[in-house]
C-alpha cells in the first residue's frame, strides 16, 4: 500500500508551446478542447497591460489560471498591476487541460499500481492530511454494499475509500452509529447528514460534491490540527454533467448558460438591441402551439429559414466556450445592467419558465462576446455567431417577399388578371385571361367523345346528306340539361362589327326521333351591356351568364319555331344590328323534356366574319387596355408571349434583395407616421402600381422611381405591397407582409419596361391554312396567290399563281418571313410625312375569318412603319437590306424580299 503512494507527488511538469493568436473560428481541435474546458482567472480576454506574452513561461502561464478546484490559499500568479490574460493566445494544447481543469468526479486509472475507483484528490489535501498523525475513523451508518450501490452514496463511499487508501491514518467503518456519517478520533467526533455532502440547484438537483472538504475539515477538527487549514483548504468536486457553479456541461465539458431547451419548448423570444425590439412567437390556440414561428408585426412576411434556425439555436442552446473567473466589475464586460448590454434575449417557454441573456462587449481578437445570465454573476464567453442574428436588426432575418408568391410556372395559369398603372403616363395595362366559351354547369353531353367546346372551336358543318349524328362525334354534339333548366352558352367575342354593326349567330340542328335528337323549344341571343362607367374588369360579369350590378345582358334575337322534319338537318341564323361595341354574348337554349338538342356548330359573326376566329396561337391572355394598342374591330390585343410570360412569373415570384423597414402599419403608429415612412422611400406616390389576382389572393405592389447610386450599375427600386385573401364566404383577410424592400435593378429589369414591351410584337398572326388568297404588291406590280386544300384535310398543300403553281413549301417560307416582321419600337410620324411614294410593300390576305391588309412605308434608312387595315400602328420594324439570297429549296430568309426572290429563281415568272 505504501508503495502506491507515489502518486502523491504534487510537482507538475508541462512541456508545451504556446500557439500563435487565432480567432475562435480558426482554432485547432486541440485548442478548442482546451478552450472548452477552462475557466480563466483575472480579466480574461483582455490584453496584458504589464507583461508581454513571450515573457511568460508556460509554467507561469499555467499558474495564471484560477483552478477552481484548488484551495483558496494556493499562491496565485503575481507581479502584475492586474491579472490579465490574452485568451486568443492562450489556447494551449490538450496536455495543459488535464492539469488545470476543475475537479470532476472521475476515478483514477485502473492500473496494476492503483486500486480501481480511487479518486485523485487535490494537492492541498495530500499536503495537509499527510501531516496528521492521529488515527481517524470515517464511520457510515449504512453497510458498505448499500453505500457503494446507491446513486449518490457511491461518491461518499469511494472518496472515503480514497482517503483510506491514500492516508495511513484513515480507516473506514460501516454499519455503525446513528448519524449518516461520523468522523472520529479519540473522544472527538463530527457528524454529517447525506445532504451536507452535496450542493443543490433551485430545482433540487445535486450538482457538486463536498466529500473532500467535509472529510478533510472533520479530520483536522477531531485530531486538533485546525492549524493546518479549514474546509476552504480543500476542493469541491462537480458531479458528472455539471460544473462547480451548477451549470450543465456538454459532452465536451463546455458549460451551458442555462440548461438547453428545444425549439418546441419555446412560446416566444424577445430580442432587444441597438435597432429596437422584436418578438418571435408561436401562435397558441386552446393550449396548442403552432409549429411555425411568426415575427410580431411581420406575421405574413417570410423569413430566412437557415438564419432563423441559427437564431433559435443561439437562444435555446446557449453552449458557451467558458467563463471569466474573478470578475471584479461587470461594467468592464458591458454587462453592468440591461442598459449597458448590446443585446438582451428573453425566452418564454410554454411551461411558464423564463430565461434572460445579456450580450455584452465583443471580444476584438476573437469575434466572440461576453454574456451573462440575468440572475447569475458569471461572465460567459459566446461565439461570434451571435453577431449574425441577435445583434442585427430583424430585417436581416426577414425575406423581402412582396405579393402572393406562386410555386411554379404552372401557377401562372391561375392568375386571372394583371393591372399595371404608370404614374407619369395615361397608359395603363390591364390584362385578363381569355375565356372564349363559358358553359352553365347543367349541360350534359350525349357521350364522352362529344364536347360543347367543339361546337365553338372546331366549327365543323355537316356536308352532304344527314345519316346518323351519334356516329359523327367530330361534327355533332348532343346536349341536354341535368336539371331541366335552360342551358347557357356564353361567348366572349374577339372581334366586333365596327364597320356595319351587323351581327349574327349561326348553328345547325338535327331532328331524329330514332336517336333522341329533338328540337329545342327556343334559342335566344343576349348581348352584354356594360355599366355606364366600366372599370375594365368585365370578366366576372361576362362569364357569369347573368345580370349584375356592374353589367347586364339584353335579349337581341330569338327563334322558337323550327320548320324541320324528322331525320333531318338544318342551319339557322339569328341576325341583329347593334350600334355599340359588343364584347360578349350568351345563347340560352330551352330544351324539351325528353331527348338531346344536337348542334353541329355555333358561330358568332361580326361584319360577316367569324367573331371568335381562333386564327392563330395567341395564348390565354388578352389586353383590354390601353385602347390604342387594340386594332379597330378587335375587342382586345394580345401580349407578347415571351416577354409577358417572363414578366408575369417575375411579378408573381418577386422577392426583393433587402428588407429596409418592417411593421409599416401597426397600432403604435398613426396613419400619418406610416405615410411619412413610405414617403421616405418614394412610396407615398409610387412610380407604378402592379396588381394581380391569383385564385382568392389579390396583390398590389407599389414601386418607387428608379434610384441611382454613384455608378451606372448601382440602380434599385423600393417597393411595398398589400395582399388580401377572400374566403368562400366573402370575408377578406389582410395578409400583407407589411415591409418596405429594396429591389436591385438586375433582380427585376422588367420593372423598367414600357407598355409597348409587353404587347405582341407581331404585325399580324394567322394560320396560313385558314387563308384563301394572298396578294403581294411591289411598286406597280401585284401578285395574287390562291391557297388551296386539295386533300380536304384542313392543310394548305397547293399554291396557284397566274394559271400555274408555285412550290407550296417555299411559299410557306414567304409567309413566315412576313410574320417575322415584328415590332422593335415606336415611331409617331409627323403630319403629312407618310405618303404613297414611301410605300414599299403591300400584303393582303382574304379568308372567311377576316380580311387583313398590311402596308409597309419606309420612314428612314433603317425604319419601316407598317399600317394595318388603313390604321397606322405607330410601331416600326427594322429594314433589312440583305445581299445574300437563298440558293436551296429550303431557304431561311430574313425578309420577304429575299424569299420572293427565291420564288423567281425557281423558274416562276412573277
Amino acid at each position: 500500500m505504501k508503495d502506491k503512494l507515489n502518486k502523491k507527488n504534487n510537482d507538475i511538469k508541462i512541456e508545451t508551446d504556446v500557439p500563435e493568436n487565432e480567432n475562435v473560428s480558426e482554432q485547432t481541435a486541440e485548442e478548442k478542447e482546451f478552450f472548452e474546458r477552462q475557466y480563466f482567472a483575472g480579466d480574461s480576454l483582455k490584453e496584458n497591460e504589464d507583461v508581454e506574452d513571450d515573457e511568460m513561461s508556460s509554467g507561469e502561464y499555467l499558474k495564471a489560471f484560477d483552478k477552481v478546484s484548488e484551495p483558496k490559499n494556493v499562491k496565485k500568479f503575481s507581479g502584475m498591476k492586474k491579472q490579465i490574460i490574452i485568451l486568443v493566445s492562450v489556447f494551449l494544447v490538450a496536455a495543459i487541460l488535464l492539469g488545470v481543469y476543475e475537479f470532476i468526479l472521475k476515478p483514477g486509472d485502473d492500473t496494476d499500481d492503483v486500486l480501481p475507483n480511487i479518486y485523485t484528490l487535490s494537492s492541498n489535501c495530500y499536503t495537509i492530511i499527510n501531516q496528521v498523525e492521529n488515527d481517524v475513523q470515517i464511520v457510515f451508518k449504512d453497510s458498505e454494499d448499500a453505500l457503494s450501490k446507491d446513486t449518490y452514496g457511491k461518491y461518499l463511499y469511494y472518496f472515503a475509500v480514497t482517503f483510506e487508501y491514500e492516508f495511513d491514518c484513515v480507516s473506514l467503518v460501516y454499519g455503525e452509529g446513528d448519524a449518516f456519517c461520523t468522523v472520529r478520533s479519540g473522544d472527538k467526533a463530527v457528524t454529517y447528514s447525506e445532504d451536507e455532502f452535496f450542493n443543490t440547484l433551485e430545482n433540487g438537483k445535486r450538482f457538486s460534491f463536498n466529500g473532500e472538504r467535509l472529510y478533510g475539515a472533520a479530520i483536522l477538527e477531531v485530531t486538533g490540527r485546525t492549524d493546518l487549514g479549514n474546509a476552504d483548504s480543500f476542493a469541491r468536486w462537480a458531479l458528472p454533467g455539471y460544473d462547480l457553479d451548477g451549470d450543465t456541461l456538454s459532452s465536451t465539458n463546455r458549460p451551458f448558460m442555462y440548461p438547453s431547451i428545444t425549439r418546441s419548448d419555446v412560446s416566444n423570444v424577445v430580442v432587444t438591441n441597438q435597432y429596437g425590439s422584436y418578438k418571435a412567437y408561436r401562435m397558441e390556440s386552446n393550449g396548442s402551439y403552432s409549429s411555425e414561428f411568426y415575427f410580431e408585426g411581420a406575421e405574413f412576411c417570410q423569413y430566412n429559414q437557415e438564419l432563423f434556425a441559427s437564431f433559435i439555436v443561439n437562444c435555446t442552446y446557449v453552449l458557451t466556450y467558458g467563463k471569466v473567473s474573478n470578475v471584479r466589475n461587470l461594467a468592464d464586460f458591458g454587462l453592468a445592467s440591461d442598459e449597458d448590454a448590446n443585446a438582451i434575449i428573453e425566452i418564454y417557454t410554454i411551461d411558464g419558465k423564463y430565461h434572460k441573456i445579456l450580450i455584452g462587449d465583443e471580444i476584438p481578437a476573437t469575434g466572440g462576446y461576453y454574456a451573462k445570465y440575468y440572475n447569475k454573476d458569471f461572465v460567459y464567453i459566446l461565439d461570434s455567431s451571435y453577431g449574425n442574428d441577435v445583434l442585427r436588426p430583424l430585417t436581416t432575418l426577414l425575406t423581402a417577399n412582396l405579393g402572393y408568391i406562386i410555386s411554379s410556372t404552372n401557377d401562372t395559369y391561375s392568375v386571372s388578371e394583371v393591372y399595371i398603372n404608370y404614374k407619369n403616363s395615361d397608359t395603363d395595362i390591364y390584362i385578363t385571361q381569355k375565356q372564349d366559351l363559358v358553359l352553365s354547369p347543367n349541360i350534359t353531353c350525349y357521350s364522352s367523345s362529344q364536347t360543347v367546346t367543339s361546337l365553338l372551336n372546331d366549327k365543323t358543318r355537316l356536308t352532304g346528306d344527314y345519316i346518323d349524328w351519334t356516329s359523327a362525334a367530330k361534327v355533332f354534339t348532343g346536349i341536354k340539361p341535368s336539371d331541366g333548366k335552360d342551358m347557357v352558352i356564353q361567348m366572349q367575342l374577339t372581334n366586333y362589327a365596327y364597320k356595319t354593326n351587323q351581327y349574327s349567330v349561326k348553328f345547325g340542328l338535327v331532328r331524329d326521333s330514332s336517336t333522341s335528337a329533338a328540337l329545342p323549344l327556343s334559342v335566344k341571343v343576349f348581348v352584354y351591356i356594360p355599366p355606364v362607367e366600366e372599370t375594365g374588369d368585365e370578366s366576372s360579369d361576362e362569364s357569369s351568364g347573368s345580370s349584375s350590378s356592374t353589367g347586364t345582358y339584353v335579349e337581341v334575337a330569338s327563334v322558337s319555331a323550327f320548320d324541320q322534319g324528322d331525320k333531318s338537318y338544318k342551319q339557322y341564323s339569328l341576325s341583329f344590328n347593334y350600334e355599340k361595341q359588343i364584347k360578349a354574348i350568351k345563347i340560352v337554349v330551352t330544351a324539351p323534356t325528353e331527348g338531346y338538342v344536337v348542334f353541329d356548330e355555333i358561330t358568332a359573326y361580326a361584319d360577316g366574319k367569324d367573331a371568335i376566329p381562333n386564327e392563330s396561337v395567341t395564348g390565354i391572355w388578352k389586353i383590354l387596355s390601353p385602347e390604342n394598342y387594340i386594332q379597330p374591330g378587335s375587342n382586345y390585343a394580345v401580349p407578347d408571349p415571351s416577354s409577358f410570360a417572363n414578366t408575369l412569373y417575375g411579378i408573381t415570384t418577386l422577392v426583393g434583395d433587402e428588407v429596409m423597414e418592417y411593421n409599416i402599419y401597426n397600432k403604435d403608429k398613426t396613419e400619418d407616421e406610416s405615410k411619412q415612412l413610405l414617403a421616405e422611400y418614394g412610396l407615398d406616390n409610387p412610380e407604378k402600381v402592379i396588381y394581380y389576382k391569383y385564385q382568392n389572393y389579390k396583390s398590389y405592389i407599389y414601386v418607387s422611381a428608379l434610384q441611382k447610386g454613384e455608378t451606372d450599375a448601382d440602380k434599385w427600386y423600393y417597393a411595398f405591397a398589400n395582399v388580401s385573401y377572400t374566403d368562400d364566404e366573402g370575408k377578406v383577410y389582410n395578409i400583407s407582409p407589411n415591409i418596405i424592400v429594396k429591389i436591385n435593378y438586375d433582380t427585376a429589369a422588367y420593372l423598367a419596361w414600357s407598355p409597348s414591351d409587353l404587347i405582341d410584337r407581331s404585325a399580324f398572326t394567322m394560320y396560313i391554312d385558314k387563308i384563301d388568297t394572298i396578294e403581294m404588291a411591289f411598286g406597280d406590280k401585284t401578285y395574287l396567290f390562291d391557297l388551296q386544300d386539295t386533300d380536304n384535310n384542313g392543310k394548305m398543300d397547293t399554291v396557284g399563281y397566274n394559271g400555274g403553281y408555285v412550290d407550296a413549301q417555299n411559299f410557306r417560307y414567304v409567309y413566315v418571313s412576313v410574320l417575322e416582321c415584328t415590332r422593335v419600337g415606336t415611331y409617331v410620324p409627323a403630319e403629312g410625312e407618310i405618303t404613297e411614294d414611301k410605300l414599299i410593300f403591300r400584303f393582303t390576305m382574304h379568308s372567311e375569318l377576316k380580311d387583313t391588309e398590311l402596308k409597309f412605308y419606309r420612314v428612314s434608312s433603317t425604319k419601316v412603319l407598317y399600317q394595318i387595315n388603313g390604321e397606322y400602328s405607330e410601331f416600326y420594324d427594322k429594314l433589312v437590306n440583305s445581299k445574300e439570297f437563298p440558293k436551296t429549296s429550303q431557304p431561311t430568309p430574313e425578309k420577304f424580299a429575299d424569299v420572293f426572290k427565291c420564288l423567281t429563281e425557281q423558274g416562276h415568272e412573277v
